[in-house]
């Protein structure tokens, strides 16, 4: 992979086009960025199904559909916008869904891997909104760029079923 899509400066430059579309008022649509053939590649935007049964149903026949059209994803970025509780400051983040919890706050995500799941990436752009509903960007949460992937600290979600389709002979 020549340029990758997981390095600061493709990620950086999503994420400023995903805060002047919450800026503008028109929301955030889930993006799926794929790196395939050398090349970045965009879907957008990403069917938003209600549940998580649904989305992991669709980033699975995803990767089928590529891999049957013999595409094999290189890396991808999964960008989309969220609710956060950060457990260092709210009291029992872990026991209520963010989207229920008192202290929550809005969020961009993107989150990216390799198709061999050895380097990854990890940026969380939280923001509180004026009374005017304008969003008041926040420092960074997170922000690992094309970071190697520890031993045994994989983690597993979407982007995980993505490539387990794609990557299936």
């Amino acid at each position: 992979m020549r340029t990758s899509i997981l390095e600061q400066v493709f990620i950086d430059s999503i994420l400023r086009t995903a805060q002047q579309n919450v800026a503008q008022g028109e929301g955030l649509e889930p993006f799926l960025f794929l790196y395939m053939d050398g090349q970045p590649i965009t879907i957008t935007p990403v069917v938003h199904p209600l549940s998580p049964q649904e989305k992991q149903a669709y980033f699975t026949w995803l990767g089928a559909q590529l891999r049957r059209a013999g595409q094999v994803i290189e890396a991808a970025v999964f960008l989309a916008e969220t609710w956060l509780v950060l457990a260092t400051e709210a009291p029992a983040a872990c026991s209520v869904r963010p989207s229920r919890h008192p202290s929550r706050r809005e969020a961009i995500v993107a989150i990216g891997r390799d198709a061999a799941n050895t380097r990854h990436s990890l940026v969380v752009q939280p923001f509180g909104r004026t009374e005017q509903h304008q969003p008041v960007w926040e420092p960074l949460a997170v922000a690992s760029y094309n970071a190697p992937v520890a031993q045994g600290l994989q983690a597993v979600g979407l982007l995980d079923t993505l490539f387990a389709e794609n990557q299936k002979r």
